[in-house]
């Protein structure tokens, strides 16, 4: 990846335990009216933790990526919670 190898520096001075956190969303692997390119940004999201978790891998650290599920927005009213076929198994 462009601009890694100054972002992890030589494994001497990575400390024993490093993790980088990437901020994803449930969005990343689930979809819903009028939320297309917001899911597509955060399944981009998820690949980067996926490659960083591989390219961080010989100097010692690692990365994981946390899906935050649904919080109350305008997007979500307008889209999840105005589509009633979107959550199927709660009928």
């Amino acid at each position: 990846m462009v601009g890694l190898s100054c972002a992890v520096p030589e494994r001497a001075s990575v400390p024993t335990v490093s993790v980088f956190v990437v901020v994803s969303s449930v969005f990343a692997y689930i979809n819903g009216a009028g939320a297309i390119p917001y899911a597509m940004s955060k399944a981009a999201v998820e690949q980067l933790g996926r490659g960083l978790g591989v390219e961080l891998a010989s100097h010692g650290a690692s990365a994981m990526t946390a899906y935050f599920s649904l919080i109350e927005t305008d997007m979500i009213r307008q889209g999840v919670d105005a589509d009633p076929t979107y959550w199927p198994c709660s009928q």
